[in-house]
C-alpha cells in the first residue's frame, strides 16, 4: 500500500507539472491571455481535472495489471488495450 501511494503522489507531480505547461501553452494559442489572478487560478483548476484524471488512469491500471508497480515495469497487452 505505500508502494501505491508513492507511485500516486508521483503520478500525480509529474501530471500536474506537465499539464500546468500544456495548458499554458495551448491556451496562448488559442485565446487571448494575460497575466491576472482569475486568468491562473482557471489554468490551474483545469490542470487539477487533468491530473486527476490521470491518477484515475494509473489506479485503473494499477487494478488491471494487478500490480501496483506497473508504470516502473514493462507494460503488457492488458495495460496497453485500456
Amino acid at each position: 500500500m505505500k508502494a501505491f501511494f508513492r507511485n500516486l503522489f508521483i503520478v500525480a507531480i509529474v501530471s500536474y507539472l506537465l499539464h500546468y505547461a500544456w495548458e499554458y501553452w495551448q491556451c496562448g494559442i488559442f485565446y487571448a491571455t494575460d497575466d491576472s489572478p482569475a486568468h491562473a487560478l482557471l489554468m490551474a483548476s483545469a490542470t487539477f481535472g487533468d491530473m486527476v484524471m490521470s491518477i484515475f488512469l494509473y489506479a485503473l491500471l494499477a487494478v488491471v495489471a494487478t500490480d501496483v508497480a506497473w508504470i516502473r515495469k514493462l507494460w503488457n497487452t492488458a495495460c496497453i488495450l485500456i
